[in-house]
């Protein structure tokens, strides 16, 4: 009896937790990389400041999708792409001398499945971004 309460309690409480988890899917890709610059990058994702995922890193010519679990709700949502340069993890940033700001900070309603895309046009100072 008591591993059978046991198992109940272990399932209605991990239960509860889903309901208030949804899916996170980010998309990203670099356009117009010049021969030279294809520099190793990582996207990391705040959620309300914390610090939530981060992803390999990988050539800027590599598109990559990242699935998180995010809470639901309204969340202030920062996508930063880094850029390894000279041995040091930067923000690609216009300040930092990129010809990009890569980047996403904004609040955001994060539901059951949300999708963020972004492509950094490297001959753009802004990227071209869609929330689903």
């Amino acid at each position: 009896m008591n591993r059978f309460l046991l198992l109940f309690v272990l399932l209605f409480v991990s239960l509860g937790f889903s309901f208030g988890k949804g899916t996170l899917i980010i998309n990203y890709s670099f356009t117009h990389i010049e021969v030279g610059y294809d520099h190793q990058t990582k996207c990391f994702v705040f959620i309300d400041g914390e610090l939530i995922a981060e992803s390999s890193a990988a050539p800027q010519s590599q598109a990559v999708t990242l699935k998180l679990k995010v809470p639901k709700g309204q969340h202030h949502v920062r996508v930063v792409m880094m850029a390894l340069y000279e041995g040091n993890w930067e923000e690609h940033t216009i300040e930092n001398d990129y010809s990009t700001d890569a980047f996403l900070d904004k609040d955001l309603t994060l539901g059951k499945k949300n999708t963020l895309s972004f492509i950094f046009d490297l001959d753009r100072t802004n990227p071209e971004i869609k929330i689903d």
